[in-house]
């Protein structure tokens, strides 16, 4: 054999091998992070339930677009819907830069994507994820409602989170003047005064929604420009409620039960200034959501998901990761999206490789291997209209009674609502639920002092016993319920 020869089927050899390596998994793609060694193999399949070709977790732009394009593409695709259901788009009003919808709602545009994902097939799972098992393949996923799934293929789009402040008066007042949401709670402002803390496209579309119902918006930025886009700030310009101040920290927020003022300091002069408000509103930044991964090998220093060589793909065998959750540079919905629809073909690519198709996906559909159980019982909840109808159904009634305040353009209470109707229906035959929409009941509103949505209130025998001003854990909420129901 000839020297060229000997090259060439050397050549062949590591290809051969590196192929090969790289189907069981024993080939180290390169990366910042080393990745562990996990066996892929079918048999580690078999005699499994509760399996999902491509589980999702997290229903933003980045999840849903990914569940379109796994669904699409004939594999068994969950999107579990997490804290947020819609993901942060749905706290924006309306969107001028979604390729193909001149202006449009974030919460209409997420409705619109879930649809279209589940047209092909794509399933919702409207629970939260508690933990993530990545020792062994199938990865195992657990929920709060008590699902325990096995994903051949995990998509994280969990995205990201407001940061805090930090300052004092913050954690106190959060939920009683302090907010992240202006969409939620703008209408609660109606006349007043309200501070918005940030310097970005979030914070100046914060302003904008509170400038509608406002007396006057101040926005505190701590650099000396605002680093929004040039439309939003000539829009802040425009508004004649708008005041912005520039090269300034907020060092304390104040007030009795309600925020009343927050103190600056001008960054230049030193000079510490009081400024009256009925509200402060928080929007400095996310954080991207990835406590459930903390201690592995996919996140980088900053706490991101590592995705590398122009992929979606993780320092892990068929875990993939899209949006805010790995994407620290653009952080736009659009992207998020494209980066989801890209997750959805390599984890398309990886099952393929695996040989998770055709006839081994039929027998796995014959055993009934394919997780299926979407059905949670919830309970239904009355409305309380008015207050007449609370004096009448509450306050002269014996009993425990839940009051749960929410508003029709609030993500943050569609989060809540899961949680109601599980306690709902876990204490059906000893606790009374009525749901109250704010915009409706005003009277009542104003009665019970309601400062935002969502807001729950319990009542026994008439008289206010507790108050929850934040979504809680579902956990908390029961023991709560279970510790009222013991001192009766």
């Amino acid at each position: 054999m000839n020297k060229r020869n000997i090259i060439l089927v050397s050549a062949a050899g590591a290809i051969l091998f590196v192929l090969a390596a790289r189907h069981f998994q024993l080939f180290k793609r390169s990366s910042s992070e080393t990745p562990s060694y996990v066996t892929i193999s079918l048999d580690q399949l078999k005699n499994k339930k509760n399996i999902i070709d491509i589980a999702i977790i997290g229903s933003g732009p980045a999840g849903w677009s990914a569940a379109l394009y796994g669904a699409r593409l004939g594999n068994y695709t969950v999107v579990i819907d997490g804290n947020l259901p819609g993901g942060q788009l749905t706290k924006t009003s309306f969107i001028e830069n979604w390729p193909g919808f001149k202006r449009i709602k974030g919460s209409e545009l997420m409705d619109q994507l879930a649809s279209q994902a589940k047209s092909y097939g794509a399933e919702e799972l409207k629970d939260i994820v508690t933990s993530v098992d990545l020792a062994s393949w199938p990865y195992t996923i657990k929920t709060d409602e008590g699902h325990t799934l096995h994903a051949a293929a995990l998509i994280i789009a969990t995205g990201s989170s407001p940061r805090n402040t930090g300052i004092p008066g913050e954690m106190e007042f959060y939920g009683k003047g302090v907010s992240t949401c202006a969409i939620c709670d703008a209408p609660f402002y109606k006349g007043k005064n309200a501070v918005v803390i940030g310097g970005g496209d979030s914070a100046a579309e914060e302003a904008l929604q509170l400038a509608v119902y406002a007396k006057k918006v101040t926005v505190l930025v701590r650099k000396e420009v605002m680093r929004a886009s040039a439309v939003m700030q000539q829009r802040l310009k425009s508004a004649h409620n708008i005041e912005i101040l520039t090269d300034v920290e907020a060092e304390r927020i104040t007030g009795v039960d309600t925020v009343k003022a927050v103190e600056i300091r001008n960054k230049k002069t030193n000079e510490l200034k009081v400024l009256q408000t009925d509200g402060f509103f928080i929007a400095i930044g996310h954080h991207p959501n990835t406590e459930l991964f903390k201690g592995t090998k996919l996140l980088n220093p900053h706490g991101y998901v590592i995705v590398h060589n122009h992929t979606q793909e993780t320092p892990m065998p068929g875990i993939f990761a899209a949006g805010d959750v790995e994407d620290s540079r653009y952080r736009q919905a659009g992207v998020a999206a494209g980066h989801g629809c890209a997750a959805a073909i390599d984890a398309d690519r990886f099952l393929r490789e695996v040989g998770l198709t055709g006839k081994f996906r039929d027998n796995l559909k014959k055993t009934d291997a394919y997780f299926s159980d979407f059905l949670v019982a919830r309970a239904e909840i009355p409305m309380l209209p008015s207050l007449e109808s609370f004096n009448e159904k509450v306050v002269s009634q014996k009993g425990i009674f839940v009051l749960d305040f929410t508003g029709k353009n609030c993500p943050t209470c569609k989060q809540q609502l899961p949680i109601i109707e599980a306690a709902a229906s876990r204490f059906a035959d000893s606790i009374t639920f009525y749901k109250v929409d704010a915009d409706e009941a005003k009277d009542l509103v104003m009665s019970l002092k309601v400062p935002k949505v969502p807001y729950v209130v319990i009542f026994k025998d008439g008289v206010r016993v507790a108050t929850f001003n934040k979504v809680v854990s579902k956990h908390e909420f029961f023991e709560h319920l279970s510790s009222i129901l013991s001192e009766a």
